[in-house]
């Protein structure tokens, strides 16, 4: 991962910026993104200590936002196998000299659901569920 700035310091998401397919995603609530190496278990006849290992690099990102024609998630995920360009821009809260981190991600759509309030109280919101293709870069 790239440092920026003095170690050790937050990352404040109110200034974080995501874009999806080149449009930002302004109405952003919650969004998350998990990568790693999944673990397996595996028993050992004979042994009382498991066979442990890990499976291949795996990530997915997840989107909350309020529903809004601009952001068109909806049409990303009725395509079919097209990876689209996810690209997260994260502020650092050190001052004087703040800076920022930009990660580059290829996601292929595969859910996307929108909900709201039937009492008409409250706002329609959209979820967006995606599989990292590819190591950020």
């Amino acid at each position: 991962m790239t440092s920026t700035g003095a170690k050790l310091k937050e990352f404040v998401a109110k200034k974080a910026v995501l874009s999806l397919n080149g449009v930002t995603i302004g109405a952003a609530k919650n969004w998350s993104i998990t990568e790693g190496y999944p673990n397996w278990k595996e028993p050992v006849a004979g042994s009382a200590i498991a066979r442990y290992g890990s499976d291949t690099w795996d990530a997915e990102v997840e989107i909350e936002s309020l529903y809004v024609s601009d952001d068109n998630l909806h049409a990303l995920v009725v395509t079919q196998d097209i990876e689209y360009t996810l690209i997260t821009t994260d502020y650092d809260t050190q001052y004087p000299t703040p800076g920022s981190i930009v990660k580059t991600y290829k996601v292929l759509p595969t859910q996307f659901k929108r909900a709201g309030n039937s009492s008409g109280q409250g706002v329609v919101r959209s979820y967006f569920r995606g599989v990292i293709t590819a190591v950020p870069t």
